[in-house]
């Protein structure tokens, strides 16, 4: 599993010794006989990956800049961060950075132009961040003023939000509404249950809902929002306002990987972010530890048993009285013993989407069998209506 841990270093130097010590403390902790006092240590950690300015909404949506070494003997270029010098001036270690952009989200924007600000500007919000952060620390530095940093850079973007971005944003929504391209079918991606009509409205809602990830421009995001909602005619307070998530989970426990025997529960909805030149992939389901990909046809065996448990518990349930909420001993009869009406107690909507999420998933990864068994039940629910 993966385990996100907030060190609140200012380098990555400062930042490898803080988890360096956090894991030698957790393996450490035994008693004087030699047995373990904790659970945490039984399990292999592993640090993999150092981020700066991250914005992190949950484990499919996330960014930032990430920081690594440099291999020695590597001559240095403008993605060098040099973090720490010795007395004569010369770097003891040297940064690479580079902008991660792991918005899982971006890919149900309803417009490419929608996706491709969306990609822009979340990953300058974090590369700008840093960028003056580093100019403030190295003047600070040459100078051997005490002024306190973390003040300048709140100041910086508290005024990056609401110029910078508010200009650039308005002209993206600009651009948005503009386009004449058709809207992208996202209703066909896998776990997505959102209707979207207006690109421009979703997209305002997605930049919106992840710079408010930083709670200390808590106050510039909101006049942001304001004013690009009236740019595209929507009420600050409506219902069609409020930010939705696109796309919902559907998690298949306990998938076995034959190269590495680890046994994890993954996300069957979870897609990629994707460049402009790429399609989106099929079939990606892969583990995490050594990336070897997991057997589509299991998958789509497990699957077709849920949908099939699915069906059998919609049918064999039982029907209650909505007074007394006692289950009906009447095979026939549409009320109880005291005249009320009878309710199910899974209604027909719950199974309807969990069949529907089943089907587009078996659409985008073109699971033929799944797909002829999700279609038949649904039609089936479609003629249930008609009769």
């Amino acid at each position: 599993q993966r385990v996100t841990v907030a060190t609140n270093k200012a380098t990555l130097g400062e930042a490898e010794e803080y988890i360096d010590f956090v894991i030698s403390t957790i393996k450490g902790r035994y008693s004087s006989n030699g047995a373990f006092t904790g659970g945490l240590g039984r399990i292999a950690l592993q640090p993999s990956r150092y981020f700066t300015q991250m914005l992190i909404f949950d484990e499919y949506n996330y960014g930032g800049v990430q920081l690594a070494r440099m291999v020695d003997g590597r001559d240095s270029d403008e993605t060098d961060i040099i973090l720490e010098e010795d007395k004569e001036g010369n770097p003891v270690l040297r940064v690479e950075s580079s902008v991660v952009s792991s918005w899982s989200m971006r890919n149900y924007l309803g417009s490419e132009i929608a996706q491709e600000y969306f990609r822009v500007i979340v990953a300058r919000y974090s590369k700008d961040v840093l960028r003056k952060q580093l100019q403030l620390t190295d003047h600070q530095l040459k100078m051997g003023g005490r002024q306190d940093l973390r003040e300048v850079l709140l100041e910086y973007k508290r005024k990056m939000v609401s110029k910078h971005f508010s200009a650039y944003l308005t002209r993206a929504v600009s651009d948005i509404q503009k386009e004449d391209g058709e809207i992208l079918f996202i209703q066909n991606l896998p776990g997505s249950m959102v209707i979207q009509q207006n690109p421009a409205l979703e997209f305002v809602k997605s930049v919106v809902k992840i710079l408010e990830l930083d709670s200390e421009l808590e106050r510039e995001v909101h006049v942001l929002k304001r004013s690009l909602l009236s740019q595209i005619g929507v009420p600050e307070y409506s219902k069609a306002a409020k930010w939705v998530n696109p796309v919902t989970k559907f998690i298949l426990p306990d998938m076995f990987c034959v190269a590495c025997h680890e046994s994890r529960d993954i996300n069957l909805c979870d897609l990629p972010p994707i460049s402009n030149s790429e399609s989106l992939p099929k079939r990606h389901w892969s583990c995490e530890d050594c990336g070897t990909p997991y057997d589509v046809e299991e998958i789509e065996r497990r699957l077709i048993d849920v949908a099939t448990r699915r069906i059998v518990r919609y049918q064999m349930q039982d029907l209650r009285c909505t007074k007394t909420l006692r289950v009906s001993t009447k095979s026939m009869s549409k009320e109880s013993d005291c005249s009320a009406t009878l309710r199910l107690d899974q209604n027909k909507a719950e199974s309807t989407t969990q069949l529907q999420l089943l089907h587009h998933l078996a659409t985008h990864h073109e699971l033929e069998w799944l797909q002829e068994t999700t279609s038949g039940i649904l039609s089936s629910f479609q003629l249930e209506d008609i009769i």
